[in-house]
């Protein structure tokens, strides 16, 4: 009764997020001003995965969070964000193809550790930007309290002073 893959990605800097409140492993409010952008993925080009690492001698454990993200179409305002974006720590919101909601980076925020922007070489390549975003965090992703029906911008405003508009 589920399926694999992300729909949309919410970008913004993490500094702007300010304290995240939690309640039952739900994020429910954050506490900062922060605008955010928002890219919807074609379908099948996302993914978010959660890699546990243990080490057993030292009595450690962390989760690296991973997004891998397709975007259709350069233009030259999306080269200006993603250029922003890469120089930046960030807070990322991911909503999946079953409608829930992430928090990626929630203490330690996470950064765009690889990416391509490609022209393609025949009529029927992709023309776009292949992105991956990294956060190491001492929690695994953390699910966003989201309402029956509620659509994704009105789920994260309502988590305080969030704004989010359109990427380009």
């Amino acid at each position: 009764d589920s399926i694999g893959g992300i729909k949309t990605i919410v970008v913004g800097p993490h500094a702007d997020l300010g304290a995240v409140t939690v309640d039952n492993d739900n994020v429910t409010a954050v506490a900062g001003t922060i605008t955010m952008y928002q890219y919807d993925l074609p379908k099948h080009t996302g993914s978010l995965t959660d890699n546990i690492t243990v080490s057993v001698e030292n009595g450690t454990v962390f989760y690296e969070q991973v997004i891998a993200a397709t975007l259709h179409k350069m233009t030259k305002e999306d080269h200006a964000e993603l250029k922003l974006l890469a120089q930046n720590r960030l807070a990322v919101f991911v909503e999946d193809v079953n409608d829930n909601i992430f928090l990626i980076g929630r203490n330690q925020g996470a950064e765009i550790t690889a990416g391509t922007a490609v022209t393609g070489t025949a009529k029927g390549d992709m023309n776009g930007y292949t992105l991956e975003i990294k956060a190491e965090e001492i929690q695994p992703s953390m699910f966003v309290a989201r309402s029956a029906g509620q659509t994704l911008d009105a789920a994260l405003e309502a988590l305080g002073s969030v704004t989010v508009t359109q990427g380009t």
